[in-house]
């Protein structure tokens, strides 16, 4: 496969929320910018993200993706 076939797979498998880390991108592992919120939806929270990390092929083909947050913390 080449690595706009693997980026985008990669892309639309999406990441796992962590609340001290954020969301790695799902290619390169650099902590992915949140571009979308919305609320909680029962105990999942999902977040759009984009990739910072210029030398990344989801960065560079500004591919954004998910991550989901399992079991909303304690307020």
């Amino acid at each position: 496969m080449d690595i706009i076939t693997v980026a985008v797979a990669k892309a639309r498998e999406g990441s796992i929320f962590r609340t001290r880390e954020g969301a790695p991108c799902p290619l390169c592992g650099a902590k992915g910018k949140v571009v979308g919120s919305p609320k909680w939806n029962g105990k999942r929270k999902i977040r759009y993200h984009k990739c910072c990390n210029p030398a990344c092929a989801i960065c560079r083909m500004g591919i954004g993706f998910k991550s989901v947050q399992e079991e909303k913390p304690d307020a």
